[in-house]
């Protein structure tokens, strides 16, 4: 690819013929280091120059026009800017105008060559922005890659690569997504300027690895079923388990819903955000943000308990059927890693299901070192929370008033809302 991309850029400068202290040339060379923003930069920046000479400006064109061609693969843009060349004041034979004719005629001899398959691209670009069916999508999928086994020298076949990794993110083929829409940037290295693979990229990697996760969570939750059911019937459970394990059970359950409670009770009046946080996850002002139970958002926590308790309920079953062993350092250590693993496993679908999935949210972390994800955290995003807050102005407490623009909420939030000593109202109207 790197060779290809070279090569490009070799004939692109060697097309521009000109000075080393023209604008053509500079873009050329910071084309072949790879900066390509900055090479567009000089070139736009050329056009606007008002003293730029006819032949310079028409220089500068001819590079806009093969950079567009060649490295973006925007072929409309292309011809666009081989036509501003025949618009300039040069003479009707001048060389530039000339060569511009002759991109002219091989651009739209393309077209007319590719007809069929610049038609199937257009509606493949009109129905990127429409809900479609799974067969509309397939149908769709069959055309592409015809193109692409039928015509491989197709000037357009990035676009084509481009259409067909987006219709198999379309029907959640994320690997093959992934690996197709890699075929744009290596035929076009400036390709962003015109499609957003890097997006899509990023989107099929992203979905790669929550549906990877997914799968691996559930295949290890149904792989601990079978082993916990198999050492169930292995230790004849019937046999010896009595009321007492019940009471245990319960007690268990009791506790685990004591701890969960206290703990979010704790976190809530803990819980602090940073000015750099709320910049750091793009938070909208007034932001106002709250960890307590009760607040919107909180509803999530009682689907953290109930899986919670899944996993520790899990637990505790196994540990009944392993109760039996003989050596119990053994048993301790077989306990221990089934459970590092099915609450593991829990903790995964329920984050993929409530928070990844299941609403707007975004994780961050001001750790740097391997503590990094233990030290963050996942924030919520809540729209309209003024509304919220007037309606149940004890679930907000600590409220950073200089966030708050209106003077009448400010000074009603102050008036309602609870703040305690470490946290003072510094920033009342009664402040100011």
């Amino acid at each position: 690819m790197k060779r290809i991309a070279a090569a490009v850029i070799l004939l692109i400068c060697a097309a521009a013929h000109a000075e080393p202290n023209e604008p053509a040339s500079k873009a050329c060379m910071l084309f072949e280091q790879g900066l390509y923003d900055e090479g567009l930069a000089v070139l736009n920046y050329a056009l606007r120059n008002q003293d730029l000479g006819s032949p310079a400006h028409a220089h500068v064109l001819a590079t806009l026009a093969e950079f567009y061609e060649e490295l973006v693969g925007n072929h409309d843009m292309a011809l666009r800017n081989y036509r501003r060349i025949l618009r300039l004041d040069l003479p009707p034979r001048h060389p530039a105008k000339s060569r511009a004719a002759k991109e002219i005629a091989r651009l739209n001899n393309l077209a007319a060559r590719y007809r069929t398959q610049d038609s199937i691209i257009a509606r493949a670009r009109l129905e990127a922005s429409r809900n479609r069916d799974q067969a509309q999508v397939k149908d769709e999928i069959a055309q592409l890659e015809a193109i692409i086994n039928e015509s491989p020298d197709y000037y357009r076949l990035h676009e084509v690569y481009f259409y067909l990794g987006a219709d198999y993110l379309t029907l959640n083929k994320y690997v093959k997504a992934y690996k197709i829409l890699q075929k744009p940037a290596q035929l076009k290295p400036s390709i962003r300027f015109y499609l957003p693979v890097a997006t899509r990229i990023a989107d099929a990697r992203e979905n790669w690895v929550l549906s990877t996760a997914a799968k691996s969570a559930w295949t290890t939750i149904g792989a601990l079923l079978i082993v916990t059911m198999a050492a169930f019937y292995a230790s004849r459970p019937w046999k010896w388990v009595g009321l007492r394990h019940l009471r245990v059970a319960a007690l268990v359950i009791i506790l685990w819903a004591v701890v969960f409670a206290v703990s979010c009770k704790w976190f809530g009046a803990t819980f602090q955000v940073s000015e750099k946080t709320v910049e750091q996850i793009h938070a909208e002002l007034p932001s106002f943000p709250s960890a307590a139970p009760g607040s919107p958002g909180s509803e999530v926590l009682k689907y953290l308990f109930i899986y919670s308790l899944v996993g520790i309920l899990g637990v505790f079953v196994f540990s009944i059927a392993t109760a039996r062993l003989t050596r119990r350092t053994t048993a301790v250590l077989i306990n221990f890693i089934f459970g590092l693993a099915l609450l593991a496993s829990v903790t995964t679908v329920f984050y993929l299901r409530h928070l990844e999935r299941g609403t707007e949210s975004v994780f961050n972390s001001q750790a740097k070192d391997f503590l990094y994800y233990p030290k963050g955290y996942v924030y919520l995003y809540m729209a309209d929370l003024e509304s919220y807050i007037l309606t149940e102005p004890k679930a907000y407490p600590n409220l950073d008033l200089s966030s708050i623009s209106q003077p009448e909420l400010r000074k009603w939030v102050a008036q309602h809302c609870p703040f305690d000593q470490r946290h003072p109202k510094a920033d009342s109207p009664e402040a100011d």
